[in-house]
């Protein structure tokens, strides 16, 4: 029986921890020698049982017992039974001290054991059936816990499952409570897990309604990912199947929510969640199914379950180790509620959301994904606000600073919205202490500049952090220099600096403040009109410019606003605070060395807002040039204090985020075992101080960095000191990732279409319903390219909503929009539709219908269906059904009625709007105007330019196309959800994968992990010398733009001492520095005398130029009103056919492929005829060369025929082979077996004539032919 245990042992050790040994002491070993020989009476005795349960005369195998292979094997007439007991109880799971034990029952271990068991034996005889029963102790049910509880196996279903065995070469270490006993001292995350269990086992007491929404989503989340629930150790959640399924058929039941509330009011606060709709009303059969398997003998004897599935045993586990949790807690559990399961189920809507999304299709039965992952929930701990702000005047030395202005800065602090901030978090305040601290000291000691790397993920705060700084340096006298790399971040943050500063100017400060980006112009030619969106007086009137001022207007006056600009001149540099880029600044120091100085002279303080996308070697070698300049030329006394902003730039919080990289030394770590993971991790500290040094000598050069003093402030650093002084507490923001992978018989972009319209869906349930909870569910969809964005937004506009009308077919209303949509398709969908409700098979729409998100209960859902059947089946217009239904109906005519009275108007659409860096000024500020108030906006289509930083509010969900070439992109771009309190502070975040690249290898889970949740600081390259040479280059070139090469021939002296200044900053070694200047300055000579040269002759050509366009100006301007009449005419014409095109669009395309596949095969077969001189006379033969002529004559038309659909094909006489042409047309996808079958006409000539034949789709896809199908229609 011993070998049988350390079989036992070693398997499941196996599925526990890579390379386990478990420490056990001499104590430890008595222990098991006693419960060895109790395992011994209890073998007896279930052998005894189970000769009853059969019936029928039972021999026992003893030899192969003694071999080690189960505890027990029966041959009972034609059958052998393979027994392995366990003395432990099914199910029987503390959770209270599930960390603590150190070793967990991994009872999915248990199963694969029975299993294999039998596998074994199978192998030993070939002709009886082999069927493996686990059997337990007992069940932890009142009066049934010593009764053995046999399982029989389905051994076949089993293997349909997915049962294997694992070799450990294929074993990564896998977290969880039992590495902490693990012997093995190479094992890299024991001592770490030892430290996490020593927090021991916590669960979050929901004692208000939204915790108590997170914890449900989470345990949610977990039964999708694992079939089971998770239990917290330390900052990982780990599940007690130990194992991923990545299935979404198990909702919560009611036993669920009283066990995650955990509150004395759980049933009001489950009550009041059901009354906002966040709680939908879900079918229970995936748990009756398998419980009402569990037989109880009428002898209370024992208790046998036959016929178990893989499936069947999760549920089981999870249901009756539920049962077991309550029962611990006081509550009595009647065997009949085992037996028949639960009553009532429920979703979440966020989980309701993403299981639509992971079973989207254009119509019922037609599912666009292939699999779908859910990877595990990321848990960032912001900190509430709920320190006072007046608290940081305090940390502004009453010596330097002006004790009534910060007062005054405190008291006017507003947020972009214009409201007032009066509470900060616990991270605000230490972080401005340290900068304020500092930046004091500086100011006060003339020490080194401070240069201080802020890091803190999105949604602390840290915007704020440094915005106050800056104003303090402004209200101080100095300038202060923020840069952003995108537009629109910069536009939120202006409109937040621009409510501080007018509420400090009201009271006699004189701080001005300057826009500068791509928008900006000369005053001169500024247009009139609205200022950028910017919103003035409190947010009550609108920023204009008229007549040559800036003006707030108001309904009741427009006054002037005279410290406002932003536009080019060189004035602007003067401001009090500049907003700008990199790449702007740059140009307006090129304007003259005057402008340099009048900024660099009193510059105090410069922000680099989102640093981690200026890291790559080009923006960071521009950046640095860019401050040489500004130092050397403005003849800086007193270095500016830098500030460099990131949420990624030095840690990401994650336990083992160094550990689980595809790439990382030594064994792997797998997150199969963790449904959730929280953010809290420190970093270690000399990692991040050796980071910090590296990125401002990088920055810097290695000469200038010794002028500063670089201090890394970061959050994951602060958050324990924060959380264990008591001053603050944090919210749970959750983050919820899911990997979708399309059909491979898709289109790539096929399944973020059909979400597209979900999300919409989605949103304009929850204003319909109009809930006090997540009343807004906007969703943000990122793309890496502008052409993806715009074919995918235009195939939704115009196909999905206003041709196939899918928001109606999802919500099955179509019978209320036909009247709304273009064409003839539409009635495809409605027939399929109400074929589906008459036939009374309801279940067909279960995983499509998206009346869910509007009818709550299943008794309103299945009324909704009633009333959805009579309108589907009458002629006439027919009165609406019950209140959630008509919900439904007003929600998807207002999104067909949005898209189709607004069309190409993209500003004036709220349901579905697009946001890039190419729109028009007052389309795109129109958009983010719309953008910033929730509830105005459904769903938004964006490339990078709303990626960071940006804070929208009432974002529930955040889509990824394809994988971005940056895994911290995604976690990014995923973080721009769940900031807010509308949304319950929890967001999906779903990467739509791509067919192709490093997409499909997302397909091994682990990979998907590592991709997304790996942490890999950026690395910042030492620069070699052809770097240093072309920041030199760079700098030399705009320094003599700035100092006038045209007009002064003897610049060069000042341009090289510029040049030899900041080759000093840069190179530490003198000799290297030396060497580089005569590299450079030989250069220069030649650059200065081109530029001269250019210079005279650009002038004479300017004169001349100049006199000859004011002569034909007038002229111009009579031409461009006749070819503006003309394009109007031509652009109405071209729309006409464009929509007569658009219907056609794949018809040229499938036809022409239908004849140049006929064609090849009539001119194989005639090259492939016999020796012709044998078979024809002469004109026979002269005909058959004229055929084939012909033949190969019209084989070229139909080429060019579908070359026609790939304009750049052409210049290229290569592509014109059938092989590439394939390649243009089709990219073979992954393999998928479940590739549906679609007719491709196919013809041969035959000696009986032309025979059509069709050529299915799987041989197609083997032999490469092109696959353009519409799932919607049948073909």
């Amino acid at each position: 029986m011993m070998a049988a245990r350390e079989e036992a042992r070693r398997i499941r050790s196996l599925l526990h921890c890579y390379h386990f040994k478990e420490d056990i002491t001499e104590d430890a070993k008595k222990v098991l020698e006693a419960k060895s020989r109790e395992h011994d009476e209890l073998v007896a005795r279930v052998v005894r049982i189970f000769r009853d349960i059969i019936g029928s005369e039972c021999i026992e195998e003893n030899p192969l017992v003694k071999r080690g292979v189960a505890d027990a094997v029966l041959r009972c007439i034609d059958k052998i039974y393979v027994l392995e007991i366990k003395s432990y109880p099914f199910a029987e799971i503390n959770e209270e001290s599930y960390c603590q034990r150190g070793f967990t029952r991994s009872y999915i271990a248990d199963f694969e054991q029975a299993v294999l068991y039998g596998e074994e034996i199978r192998r030993r005889f070939s002709s009886p059936e082999v069927i493996p029963v686990l059997v337990y102790r007992g069940i932890p049910v009142e009066g049934l816990e010593n009764t053995p509880f046999f399982i029989f196996i389905d051994v076949e279903t089993a293997r349909k499952e997915g049962a294997s065995t694992t070799t450990s070469a294929e074993l990564a270490y896998k977290p969880g409570p039992e590495c902490a006993r693990c012997r093995n001292t190479d094992c890299p995350i024991r001592e770490k897990m030892r430290s996490y269990i020593a927090q021991g086992t916590a669960q979050v007491r929901a004692a208000s309604a939204e915790v108590a929404y997170q914890e449900l989503f989470k345990t949610e989340w977990c039964l999708a990912r694992h079939g089971t629930r998770c239990v917290k150790c330390g900052p990982l959640y780990i599940a007690l199947s130990q194992t991923t399924l990545h299935r979404d058929n198990l909702p919560l039941t009611e036993e669920h929510i009283h066990y995650v509330i955990n509150s004395q009011n759980a049933s009001q606060i489950a009550e009041y969640l059901k009354a906002q709709k966040l709680l939908i009303e879900k079918s229970c059969y995936q748990y009756r199914i398998p419980l009402q398997k569990i037989q109880i003998d009428s002898s209370g004897r024992y208790v046998v379950a036959f016929q178990v599935t893989r499936n069947d045993y999760l549920i089981m586990l999870e249901y009756v180790s539920l049962l077991n949790s309550l029962r611990r807690r006081g509550v009595r559990i009647d065997v009949r509620k085992l037996l028949n399961g639960p009553e009532r189920c429920y979703r979440t809507f966020h989980g309701e959301v993403a299981r639509l999304i992971r079973n989207i299709s254009a119509l019922p039965g037609n599912r666009r994904t292939f699999e779908a992952y859910y990877l595990p929930i990321i848990i960032d701990h912001i900190g509430s606000r709920d320190i006072k702000v007046d608290q940081i005047s305090n940390y502004f030395s009453r010596n330097l600073w002006n004790e009534n202005w910060i007062n005054k800065l405190v008291s006017n602090l507003f947020d972009e919205k214009g409201q007032p901030i009066t509470n900060i978090s616990g991270f605000q305040n230490e972080a401005i202490r340290k900068i304020a601290e500092n930046i004091t000291a500086w100011l006060e000691k003339s020490g080194r500049s401070p240069l201080i790397i802020l890091t803190a993920p999105p949604g602390t705060g840290k915007t704020l952090v440094f915005l106050i700084v800056a104003i303090a340096v402004a209200l101080h006298g100095f300038k202060a220099v923020i840069m952003y790399p995108s537009k629109k971040l910069a536009l939120q943050q202006v409109q937040q600096i621009y409510y501080i500063v007018e509420g400090l100017n009201r009271h006699g400060a004189n701080i001005s403040l300057a826009v500068l980006d791509g928008d900006s112009k000369r005053c001169g030619r500024r247009p009139q009109g609205g200022v950028r969106a910017l919103r003035c007086d409190g947010g009550r009137g609108s920023l204009e410019y008229q007549g040559g001022q800036y003006i707030c207007r108001t309904n009741q006056a427009a006054s002037q606003v005279s410290w406002f600009t932003d536009c080019e001149d060189d004035d602007a540099l003067s401001s009090s605070i500049i907003v700008t880029n990199p790449y702007k600044l740059s140009s307006m120091l090129m304007r003259s060395a005057d402008s340099a100085k009048k900024l660099a002279n009193s510059l105090a303080l410069l922000v680099i807002d989102e640093v981690h996308t200026m890291l790559e070697p080009k923006h960071l070698d521009f950046f640095t040039a860019l401050l040489h300049r500004l130092y050397l030329l403005g003849d800086v006394k007193k270095y500016p204090a830098i500030i460099l902003s990131s949420a990624t730039v030095t840690s990401s919080g994650l336990p083992f985020a160094d550990r689980i990289a595809s790439d990382a030394s030594g064994a792997p770590i797998t997150f199969r075992s963790v449904g959730a993971v929280e953010r809290t991790e420190p970093p270690d500290p000399r990692m991040v101080r050796e980071f910090s040094e590296s990125l401002a000598n990088a920055l810097l050069g290695e000469r200038l960095v010794q002028e500063y003093a670089v201090e890394p402030i970061d959050y994951y650093s602060m958050l324990g000191s924060i959380q264990g002084s008591g001053s603050t507490v944090t919210v749970a923001k959750l983050t919820a990732p899911m990997v979708v992978f399309t059909n491979p018989a898709e289109s790539p972009s096929g399944t973020v279409q059909e979400a597209v319209v979900s999300l919409m869906i989605a949103s304009s349930a929850r204003r319909k319903l109009s809930a006090e909870v997540l009343r807004n569910f906007s969703s943000v969809i990122f793309f890496d390219s502008k052409e993806s964005l715009s074919e995918v937004e235009a195939y939704v506009r115009d196909r999905l909503v206003l041709k196939e009308g899918s928001p109606s077919d999802k919500t099955v209303t179509k019978p209320f929009v036909m009247n709304l949509i273009n064409g003839n398709i539409a009635s495809y969908g409605l027939n399929l539709v109400r074929n589906i409700l008459n036939s009374g098979s309801l279940a067909e729409l279960e995983d499509f219908s998206h009346l869910t998100l509007f009818c709550t209960s299943l008794a309103e859902l299945n009324n909704a269906y009633g009333s959805a059947k009579r309108a589907y089946n009458s002629d006439s217009s027919v009165a609406r059904g019950p209140q959630c239904y008509n919900m439904a109906i007003d929600a998807t005519i207002d999104i067909i009625s949005d898209i189709r009275n607004n069309g190409r108007n993209i500003q004036n659409r709220h349901t579905l709007l697009i946001h890039h860096a190419d729109l028009s000024d007052n389309v795109r500020y129109s958009i983010e105007e719309k953008l910033e108030r929730p509830g105005a906006w459904s769903v938004v289509l964006s490339t990078s330019t709303l990626e960071l930083g940006v804070n929208l509010t009432g974002v529930g969900a955040v889509g990824q196309l394809g994988l971005p070439k940056l895994a911290e992109n995604v976690i990014q771009r995923f973080g721009r959800g769940g900031r807010d309190k509308s949304v319950l502070y929890t967001a999906l975040g779903i990467l739509f994968a791509k067919h192709t690249g490093e997409d499909v290898a997302l397909i091994d889970e682990d990979y998907a992990v590592a991709r997304l949740f790996a942490f890999k600081r950026t690395p910042v390259l030492p620069r070699d010398e052809s770097r240093i040479i072309s920041i030199e280059q760079l700098i030399a070139y705009t320094t003599i733009r700035a100092l006038g090469w045209f007009r002064n021939s003897n610049v060069i002296n000042k341009v090289e001492k510029v040049v030899e200044s900041s080759l000093q900053f840069l190179v530490s070694d003198a000799n290297q520095a030396n060497q580089l200047y005569h590299v450079i300055s030989s250069r220069l000579q030649t650059m200065c005398s081109a530029l001269q040269a250019l210079g005279g002759s650009m002038q004479q050509v300017a004169h001349r130029l100049l006199r000859d366009i004011v002569n034909q100006i007038n002229q111009y301007i009579d031409n461009i009103r006749n070819v503006l009449q003309n394009i109007n005419n031509t652009c109405s014409l071209y729309e006409n056919l464009s929509k007569i095109i658009n219907i056609y669009a794949t018809d040229p395309l499938k036809y022409s492929w239908e004849l140049y596949f006929t064609l090849g095969n009539v001119l194989s077969q005639l090259d492939s005829l016999p020796d012709l001189s044998k078979c024809f006379i002469n004109n026979d033969i002269r005909i058959y060369n004229i055929v084939r002529d012909y033949v190969r004559d019209a084989l070229h038309v139909a080429r060019e025929l579908i070359l026609q659909y790939f304009p750049r094909a052409p210049s290229y006489s290569g592509w014109r082979t059938r092989e590439i042409l394939l390649q243009l047309t089709f990219v073979p996808p992954m393999p998928d077996p479940r590739i549906i079958e679609y007719s491709l006409a196919h013809y041969t000539v035959e000696s009986g004539g032309i025979r059509r034949r069709s050529r299915e789709l799987r041989e197609a896809y083997l032999k490469s032919a092109p696959l353009k199908t519409d799932r919607y229609e049948t073909l």
